[in-house]
């Protein structure tokens, strides 16, 4: 089944339960074989699925790419015709600004022209472990400081984006050449990982919070209690608090771009879910409720009226967005009064998983749901370890009441 449009042709193959195999002809090489690109698509049916190949093909024609051949597409082609569209449009607004940032400063200049069927791992490799700091003051010449393995790391992602894009999209290359690559672990360099609060800790803190003022107290206690992202917990309005239920509906962020000033307001959560709702204790939504009061008081003074969004951990209350970094600074202020070690703000949300997981009664399923993490493996990899203390302690419990009964 094949339709004809404009100077591409292509078919659609139905795979069965709702999977279908799209292709694409995009010409004729000199002895007369078609060049095909194809891949796997879900669709509710295979009118569906046309649509989708129509898309398909209306992207190729777009960029004016019917007659080129996809194995001589270069890597500044894909990027500026493909992966930009692709990868704004699937990418968290931060994280497709850095990668673009690196694709730009670190690859561009090496791979601009050469075809992304010819780009090997060992090239990917060298360059990223050749590559040295920017030097701001001229960024025409590198500083001859080393980047860190977070640094190098964080490249690898970004040119992974591209032909991965390249591989599963558009069916360009058949292997992935950046999922080869490997960023060798620095000698004697030791991890920088910030481990949560023990429980002793826990408690200064939250007894500390109760000390400080309604708007300290309220970001503290939310952040723990809810372990929510920083940039869920700063996007929290007025009415997402349910305090009839002790219900808080988490369904936006707010991004911070580029760390300056493109500050973005973004429906749903990071994990693409629309939504997700978490219980509290009645003493949160206490406090809470006195925040709210408190910030309608200072609303009232500045004369504003009405505003667009009333975001509750808002300091000016003047409906401009407030920035997560904001609740880092606030957080790293309280730390440095209340003499407690310092921890990340999202640290917070760690801690109060691990705090969680010390309840025997709770599941990694639930702490997934609580957590809002769409795969259950994330939760394991994290916090697997806390999940092996959880089941060391019922063994031990089953141990003693057998040694119980013996006796």
């Amino acid at each position: 089944m094949a339709r004809k449009r404009k100077e591409l042709s292509g078919s659609v193959e139905d795979l069965g339960n709702g999977k279908y195999k799209l292709r694409i002809i995009l010409g004729y090489n000199e002895k007369g074989n078609p060049k095909r690109t194809s891949k796997n698509v879900e669709a509710p049916n295979i009118r569906k699925a046309y649509r989708l190949l129509d898309d398909w093909i209306e992207d190729f024609e777009t960029v004016g790419l019917t007659n080129i051949d996809l194995l001589t597409i270069t890597f500044g082609q894909f990027v500026k015709n493909f992966w930009i569209k692709e990868a704004s449009r699937n990418l968290e607004p931060k994280t497709f600004h850095n990668y673009n940032k690196h694709i730009n400063n670190r690859f561009m200049n090496k791979f601009e022209y050469t075809s992304l069927v010819d780009i090997k791992p060992y090239m990917i490799k060298d360059i990223i472990l050749n590559a040295k700091r920017i030097n701001t003051k001229d960024p025409g010449r590198n500083s001859e400081k080393p980047l860190s393995r977070a640094t190098k790391k964080q490249m690898l992602y970004a040119i992974n984006s591209v032909f991965l894009i390249a591989q599963e999209e558009y069916g360009i290359i058949k292997d992935n050449p950046a999922q080869k690559v490997k960023i060798p672990k620095e000698k004697g360099v030791k991890k920088n990982v910030e481990e949560p609060y023990s429980e002793e800790e826990i408690n200064k803190m939250i007894s500390s919070a109760f000390g400080e003022d309604i708007e300290i107290k309220a970001l503290i206690l939310t952040a723990f209690i809810t372990a929510a992202r920083q940039g869920e917990i700063v996007a929290l309005e007025e009415k997402d608090i349910d305090f009839d239920n002790k219900r808080i509906v988490f369904h936006q962020r707010i991004s911070e771009v580029d760390g300056k000033s493109n500050v973005q307001l973004l429906p749903g959560l990071k994990n693409n879910d629309d939504s997700k709702i978490v219980s509290g204790p009645a003493y949160l939504f206490d406090v809470l409720k006195d925040l709210i009061n408190h910030n309608k008081k200072i609303r009232w003074k500045l004369k504003v009226s009405r505003l667009d969004h009333y975001f509750i951990f808002d300091t000016k209350q003047d409906g401009t967005l407030p920035r997560g970094s904001y609740l880092y600074k606030k957080f790293k202020r309280f730390t440095k009064r209340h003499d407690l070690r310092h921890i990340r703000f999202h640290d917070i949300r760690h801690t109060s998983a691990t705090y969680l997981l010390s309840n025997p009664e709770m599941t990694a399923k639930e702490l997934q749901e609580r957590l809002g993490h769409r795969d259950y493996n994330t939760t394991m990899n994290i916090y697997g370890h806390a999940l092996k203390k959880q089941q060391d302690t019922a063994t031990i419990a089953f141990d003693n009441l057998l040694k119980k009964d013996i006796k």
